[in-house]
């Protein structure tokens, strides 16, 4: 019986070594896809992760932009300007609040007067949503607009 293995072992060893290689090809491609498996299983949990971060940002966002709509309903801004240097420019903040409000007045220099003034200029030519009977009452001369 010993002979007979040897004589096959000797006859097919060529074929043998051939199959061992195929069969450890084999195993290390199975090897490959189980760590490709691991792998894609951690990047599917860091998407998870990284989706509810994103989630919870945007409920934080949302929760922020709540919190400055609020302010922003019940604040109003008035400005006195003066061209001159005898009487200063200055600005109203109020703030109304359920119980209190508030009121802050603010001096305007030269340096915030041209910043407004800048800013504003960028509505000039702007499209006003009125009607064709407002919308002459919300031009303004030239002459009236110079600070």
């Amino acid at each position: 019986m010993k002979i007979r293995k040897k004589i096959i072992n000797w006859l097919f060893k060529k074929e043998k070594e051939i199959l061992n290689k195929e069969i450890e090809n084999i195993r290390l491609f199975n090897y490959k896809i189980k760590q490709k498996l691991k792998d894609y299983s951690l990047l599917a949990e860091k998407q998870k992760d990284a989706y509810r971060t994103a989630i919870n940002y945007i409920e934080e966002l949302k929760e922020i932009s709540d919190k400055l709509s609020a302010v922003l309903e019940v604040t109003d801004v008035s400005v006195d300007v003066h061209a001159t240097k005898y009487s200063p420019s200055w600005a109203v903040i109020s703030i109304q609040g359920e119980k209190t409000d508030f009121i802050k007045f603010v001096d305007l220099g030269y340096a915030e007067l041209k910043e407004i003034q800048h800013f504003l200029r960028k509505f000039d030519r702007a499209k006003i949503d009125a009607s064709p009977q407002i919308a002459p009452l919300l031009r303004i001369d030239r002459k009236e607009k110079k600070i």
